[in-house]
């Protein structure tokens, strides 16, 4: 039976009012930037954020992602591959709970005879951060479009204050267009 992207968020609501453990789907399904205020918000409310980041080669991913839409009926794009990678960092270094424990998992590096997990414990410094994020460009063949998440975090730092519901939309819309221009330009349209 097919569940729909409101009742995934009712369950969630009903989980939190209940205290209950919740896990934040990867990959967003509702945006970044969503993933990261319900982080904060969960963080509010009390509850320990941990960080579980997998990531694999592009390629790998892709063909397991194409095999798997074919024979369950459902899409699979990785339009939002590099993004998706990018969210990494922030999650690591202002979602992850001090205290709690993160874990980077490769889900491809066995075949390619790599490190497939690593782990440690929050805060994430600013060096560890950009370690993991070269061994994920490594891995994945695919640098992390981190354009979003720094621009997010420029945001709030200016402002001193959290990432509220109309800020979001409001950069979504700028990174909608932003990207609509990079693309209207690179194909020859502009």
């Amino acid at each position: 039976k097919h569940i729909t992207d409101q009742k995934k968020k009712d369950l969630r609501a009903r989980a939190v009012e209940s205290r209950m453990h919740v896990i934040l789907p990867s990959p967003c399904p509702y945006g970044e930037l969503a993933c990261i205020q319900e982080a904060e918000k969960l963080a509010g409310l009390g509850y320990t954020n941990y960080v579980v980041g997998v990531y694999g080669n592009k390629t790998v991913i892709g063909e397991r992602g194409r095999s798997r839409a074919v024979k369950s009926g459902k899409r699979y794009s990785d339009r939002t591959f590099a993004k998706q990678l990018g969210t990494f960092r922030p999650f690591l270094q202002k979602v992850c709970s001090p205290g709690a424990t993160w874990t980077m998992a490769c889900s491809t590096c066995e075949e390619q005879q790599d490190k497939a997990e690593t782990t440690g414990t929050c805060p994430v410094s600013a060096d560890t951060a950009k370690e993991l994020m070269a061994e994920v460009e490594r891995a994945t063949g695919v640098t992390p479009d981190e354009t979003a998440a720094k621009k997010l975090e420029l945001f709030c730092e200016d402002r001193g204050e959290k990432l509220s519901d109309e800020m979001g939309r409001n950069l979504v819309r700028e990174f909608t267009q932003a990207e609509l221009e990079t693309a209207t330009r690179e194909l020859g349209f502009s």
